[in-house]
């Protein structure tokens, strides 16, 4: 079944959060380490978890302007677009970038009661953060219908 995927983009990982097959919640699910060949890993998660939509959180200002940080993410977008344009996943796999200006404040706000240990809740952020991302776009996409 089709899934949606939602990533938390930073300089050293990648959180990656999943959909349902119902494409009702989204659940954190893994890192990715951003070292060698981390574009082929999040292409082959996209071809086996059988993804049709990649939402990318985008760390906009909080003015709304897009700062260095954002521009990278872009960067990571275009480049990821362009890696799936060489592969043929048999479906049309869409990126789309959201405004996460919140996502990791609020992911550190959930992991603070999660009783957690630092060093356990800092590896969680970043999944944690990509499912807050996901969790949003699939409001507004529930809006939007």
């Amino acid at each position: 079944m089709p899934r949606i995927m939602g990533l938390d983009v930073g300089d050293e990982r990648i959180g990656v959060a999943l959909t349902d097959p119902m494409l009702i919640t989204a659940q954190p699910y893994s890192i990715i380490e951003r070292k060698d060949r981390y574009i082929d890993k999040l292409l082959q998660l996209i071809g086996e978890l059988e993804i049709v939509e990649v939402v990318v959180g985008l760390p906009l200002e909080l003015n709304g302007s897009a700062g260095s940080q954002a521009q990278k993410v872009k960067a990571f977008a275009t480049k990821l677009r362009a890696a799936m344009r060489k592969r043929d996943f048999g479906r049309e796999v869409v990126v789309e970038l959201l405004d996460e200006r919140y996502s990791t404040a609020e992911a550190q706000r959930v992991l603070m009661g999660s009783g957690l240990r630092n060093r356990d809740r800092s590896a969680a952020l970043d999944r944690v953060s990509a499912a807050l991302i996901l969790e949003s776009y699939l409001t507004q996409r529930q809006q939007r219908r």
